[in-house]
């Protein structure tokens, strides 16, 4: 049993420290695409512990997000990947104006539920930003005009950037 453990840790802890390797690495930011233009820029927004009171997050605008203790959150729907014991997270308010795909980018690991007026909504891609430009995690969507709940969750520390654009 102890074997098998170990087995599988070894890859697990070698693309971990591929990863920080690869962060320490950059000497300067890397080019960012023209779709994600404003993940340089400041910005910030408070998320809420409800999704009544979330804050809204402008598109096309880079936001710098507080995130609260997981416990004690009261999401719109629970979240999809039950969240981590002593992890934070929040919800945010996205209000869509055109249909089309819309990228939800992330400087860590946070998990995303995106809520919509019928529920849950599928992601139709994942990925990672650029090398050295600081986008972790990218998720898309395809929306319809109208009002989301951004439920970010599980994430390891109390602060993200995070930007939403039209793809």
């Amino acid at each position: 049993m102890r074997a098998a453990v170990a087995l599988f840790l070894i890859p697990t802890l070698t693309v971990s420290s591929a990863f920080a390797q690869a962060a320490t690495d950059c000497a300067a930011p890397a080019p960012i695409p023209a779709d994600l233009a404003g993940w340089q820029a400041e910005g910030g927004a408070v998320a809420a512990g409800e999704a009544h009171s979330a804050p809204w997050v402008t598109i096309g605008e880079v936001h710098v997000i507080t995130l609260r203790p997981g416990d004690g959150l009261r999401w719109r729907l629970p979240p999809e990947r039950a969240p981590r014991a002593g992890s934070f997270g929040g919800v945010l308010a996205l209000d869509v104006r055109e249909a089309g795909t819309y990228r939800i980018a992330l400087a860590d690991g946070v998990w995303i539920d995106l809520v919509g007026p019928n529920g849950l909504v599928a992601s139709t891609g994942h990925g990672h930003g650029p090398a050295c430009s600081g986008i972790r995690k990218m998720v898309e969507f395809r929306l319809e005009p109208g009002a989301y709940a951004v439920q970010l969750s599980g994430a390891a520390s109390n602060r993200t950037r995070m930007l939403v654009s039209p793809r």
